[in-house]
């Protein structure tokens, strides 16, 4: 790759090439300077570069769709600043590159992302698509920033993958906000832990005001399922559960070819499926509707008054504590080797509150009934004990190997897709504490019961 990379330069040089793009009058005449910004599409939702070209209060940044159906910009439309929109960068080649190199032949392209590394590559990506005049900020957004602050052309705040999250230009609390609400599109730029897509769980901008009126929240990139993807089926009705599958099952019969879209195909699938499995419970009366459930949280699945949505990587630590009053209990002592099958709380959050009464779980009329059918889901052996939160004090977590033979309640696609897949161990909680002061144990050990 390094042969076909685009050229390196300082952040002194990106700064000069900024400084020097021609003034335009809002249309788009003589302007070939072209800003691609390589990272996140959440990170590039609350800091920029402010290509000098644009006025930045009237001229939105583009970014460009992702979605097969959508139409490929004109020449004349690739400037300025360009989010690509992707979700991983292994897909940049394929859903940016291949698309849009040919509009870009035309155009000074400066690429940059957090550091300097990924746009070393994305560079080559472009070069070898016939891109010939690329540039790549060295040092990435950090070195721009260390140079120049808040007096230069970076506006926003900067994703630092840590506990600080996000960081303003000048190191202070004033900046430019330049992030917007995914539904009112109010400035903000506040990212959390606890907002994920539903669908896809990428970070998303919402405001706490349009926060409080969804139960669940869909990217920008997942707007096109916000009526009909929920991961959270307890507050529908039958006939609107039916309905979302309707149209999901016409979103996914026109993702084609099927190869090329294979994993979207493969989300609605499950999807379906899900929708398919809850109506069932709904006509037998093993379950009911909920109109006014709790919000739960998007990753672990538990009520927001056990989990406020900041229970995975480096937000785990930023976790709403407890009563300080209340004494923890501690936590159980576990070891490789040891064998385990699912906790207590297992089949209510995987079969909801009337698990008792599902027909796809043994009949349960007792506690003994209950560990039965935990066991007869699956039992596995411990390969791994860490801690959930990247640098905790204890080791709350454990990775589980399940038996090949344990996986016994399942739909018969479920069962397909298990076994068109590689055997895979999986993270599981160990006394992680609860905003309200509990242990969660989504295992237990077999000696335990």
């Amino acid at each position: 790759i390094p042969k076909d990379t685009g050229k390196e330069i300082s952040a002194a040089e990106f700064h000069e090439l900024l400084s020097k793009a021609p003034k335009h009058d809002g249309e788009a005449k003589g302007k070939d300077i072209v800003l691609i910004d390589v990272r996140n599409t959440f990170e590039c939702a609350v800091g920029r570069f402010i290509h000098p070209s644009f006025d930045p209060d009237t001229t939105q940044a583009r970014t460009v769709e992702s979605r097969a159906d959508s139409t490929v910009q004109s020449a004349s439309r690739m400037q300025g600043w360009i989010n690509p929109n992707t979700v991983t960068f292994g897909a940049f080649d394929s859903t940016f590159c291949e698309r849009y190199s040919d509009q870009l032949k035309d155009k000074k392209v400066l690429m940059y992302c957090t550091g300097g590394i990924r746009c070393v590559k994305a560079s080559a990506m472009l070069k070898q698509r016939g891109v010939e005049d690329v540039s790549h900020l060295s040092g990435g957004i950090h070195r721009y920033v260390e140079q120049y602050g808040a007096e230069g052309f970076w506006k926003g705040k900067l994703f630092v993958f840590d506990q600080r999250v996000a960081l303003a230009a000048g190191g202070g609390e004033e900046h430019d906000v330049v992030g917007r609400c995914i539904e009112c599109q109010v400035p903000y730029d506040d990212i959390s832990g606890s907002n994920l897509c539903t669908v896809c769980r990428d970070l998303v901008l919402i405001c706490p005001k349009c926060k409080k009126s969804h139960h669940e929240i869909h990217c920008e990139r997942h707007q096109h399922l916000k009526s009909y993807y929920f991961t959270f089926l307890e507050r529908f009705t039958m006939e609107e559960l039916q309905s979302q599958h309707s149209e999901l099952q016409v979103i996914h019969d026109t993702c084609l070819p099927a190869r090329k879209h294979k994993n979207a195909r493969r989300t609605l699938r499950k999807q379906l499926d899900k929708l398919q499995l809850r109506i069932e419970e709904l006509k037998s009366g093993s379950a009911e509707v909920d109109r006014n459930p709790k919000r739960r949280c998007r990753t672990c699945f538990e009520s927001e008054d056990i989990c406020d949505g900041l229970c995975w990587g480096f937000w785990r630590t930023k976790q709403t504590p407890w009563n300080a009053g209340e004494k923890i209990e501690p936590i159980l002592g576990v070891k490789v080797g040891a064998r385990v099958h699912p906790g207590s709380n297992w089949l209510e959050l995987r079969y909801g509150s009337r698990y008792k009464t599902n027909p796809r779980l043994p009949k349960i009329a007792n506690v003994e009934d209950e560990r039965v059918a935990r066991r007869e889901l699956k039992t596995g052996t411990v390969v791994e004990v860490k801690s959930w939160a990247s640098g905790g004090d204890e080791n709350d977590c454990v990775v589980v190997a399940w038996d090949k033979d344990s996986r016994k309640v399942c739909t018969p696609q479920q069962e397909k897709n298990e076994n068109d897949l590689p055997k895979q161990a999986e993270i599981y909680r160990w006394g992680v504490v609860a905003r309200n002061g509990q242990r969660l144990y989504d295992v237990v050990p077999d000696s335990a019961e």
